[in-house]
């Protein structure tokens, strides 16, 4: 398989959060890591379905204004109303899983 079709993860710096945002997604941030399950309703090709979302991100902290994510590669910022047009995206490192472990692209090719 190609490599990028193994990748799963990617770690994400999003900012420019104004402050009453920030306040709401330390709420949202915290209600949703606290939860085993969190359900989205998604319309796929035979009408909606709902998903679990919470295995995609498999961490999150948010400090000083910035939002640090390991997300599943894809979205969850439906999950938390992000204006995702007026923030500063950033994905800083993408991962593979190789023997239940993430490692990254150039891990996995040197091993």
């Amino acid at each position: 398989k190609p490599l990028m079709g193994l990748i799963r993860f990617g770690d994400y710096v999003v900012e420019n959060f104004s402050e009453s945002q920030l306040a709401m997604l330390q709420e949202q941030l915290a209600a949703f890591l606290a939860q085993e399950r969190a359900l989205l309703e998604v319309r796929r090709k035979r009408g909606l379905r709902e998903i679990n979302i919470r295995p995609l991100m498999q961490s999150a902290q948010l400090e000083d204004g910035v939002l640090k994510l390991r997300l599943a590669l894809g979205s969850v910022a439906k999950y938390f109303s992000l204006p995702v047009a007026e923030l500063h995206i950033c994905r800083q490192e993408i991962y593979l899983e190789k023997n239940k472990e993430l490692v990254t692209p150039f891990q996995y090719i040197s091993r």
